[in-house]
């Protein structure tokens, strides 16, 4: 009996300046359009980015996949609590079902409570951030945004606990999201 063999896995790694135009072509086969290539420059060009939670998936040299934590604000009746929201996250179709966007999720969510960030919202992928411990956003922690989007795609996940206890709000996402959608930014 021969013994099967796996691929090896890709290396997470913080993205640099190099990687740029193999991001942005990642990004295009992946979502068949240019918005959130376009997004990803806008947002890389801001103060709402975060170098450390860039992270690219390297295999034999080529850029598999991409995960973006950046900065957003969650504006409570007292207070506008510091967030992170996931965009864009994508990995090449030719290695999906691998466990590459788990390894890309699981570092850039451990990183993000490293650098001291309590909580994280996604806007997209549901059933799929539901299994890393994210939760339905507005039902569990009282959490709104400015345009229509389905429930179960707005999920929330606090890095801490208790981050989003009793902290109902809108979130307040950067003039760049309006290059994926110009109804994200009203």
């Amino acid at each position: 009996m021969t013994e099967k063999t796996h691929p090896p896995m890709p290396t997470i790694r913080q993205s640099t300046t190099d990687d740029i135009a193999a991001i942005k072509s990642l990004l295009l086969s992946c979502y068949d359009r240019t918005n959130e290539a376009d997004f990803f420059e806008a947002i890389r060009n801001s103060d709402t980015f975060i170098s450390e939670l860039s992270l690219v998936a390297e295999d034999k040299g080529d850029i598999t996949g991409y995960i973006l934590l950046s900065r957003i604000g969650i504006r409570t009746a007292n207070e506008i609590l510091p967030a992170l929201i996931v965009q864009p996250f994508c990995v090449r179709e030719a290695s999906c079902g691998r466990g590459v966007g788990k390894m890309l999720l699981e570092e850039a969510l451990k990183r993000a409570k490293v650098a001291g960030f309590t909580s994280c919202v996604s806007l997209q992928c549901g059933n799929y951030f539901k299994r890393f411990g994210f939760l339905p956003a507005r039902n569990e922690f009282g959490l709104e945004v400015y345009f229509t989007i389905a429930d179960e795609e707005f999920l929330a996940l606090e890095l801490t606990e208790g981050a989003l206890y009793r902290k109902s709000g809108f979130l307040l996402l950067p003039d760049a999201f309006s290059r994926i959608d110009p109804a994200l930014i009203s």
